[in-house]
C-alpha cells in the first residue's frame, strides 16, 4: 500500500536529492500512523516525521545522527530568538533557505559552539 505524504514533504525529498543526500529511510510506523522520512549525506542528516498528524524537520551532523535539532532551533540559531511553533511549509522553507549556512553550521568549527548555543536556547 502506497504511503501518502503531503506535497511539501515530496518536493523537499526532491531538495535533498538534490543536493547529495541519500534517503535512508521511508516509512509508515505502527502508532498512529506516523510517517518517518530520513535522509542522509556526508555532513548532514535530515529528517521529516509526523507525531500525531503534526509535522517536523529535524537535521543532525551525519557523524553523530542522535542528536537532532529541529527547525525551531535551526531557526533560532539562524534568525535569532523567536517564539512559536512553525507549520512544516515554513519549517521546510527555513531549511532550503538557509541550506548552506546550516550545512557550516555543522562543520567541526562551528558545530561545538553552536551545540552549546542551541543547549542555552
Amino acid at each position: 500500500m502506497a504511503i501518502d505524504w503531503p506535497d511539501e514533504v515530496v518536493a523537499f525529498e526532491d531538495f535533498l536529492k538534490n543536493k547529495g543526500l541519500t534517503c535512508q529511510r521511508r516509512e509508515k510506523l505502527p502508532s498512529f500512523g506516523d510517517k518517518l522520512m530520513q535522509f542522509s549525506g556526508e555532513k548532514l542528516a535530515v529528517r521529516v516525521f509526523s507525531e500525531r498528524a503534526v509535522w517536523f524537520v529535524d537535521v543532525a551532523d551525519a557523524a553523530h545522527p542522535q542528536e537532532w535539532y529541529d527547525a525551531g532551533i535551526l531557526r533560532d540559531l539562524i534568525l535569532g530568538p523567536s517564539t512559536g511553533a512553525m507549520p512544516l511549509a515554513d519549517q521546510i522553507k527555513l531549511v532550503k533557505e538557509n541550506w548552506s549556512v546550516i550545512v557550516d553550521s555543522f562543520t567541526a568549527p562551528q558545530l561545538e559552539e553552536n551545540t552549546q548555543t542551541a543547549c542555552r536556547l
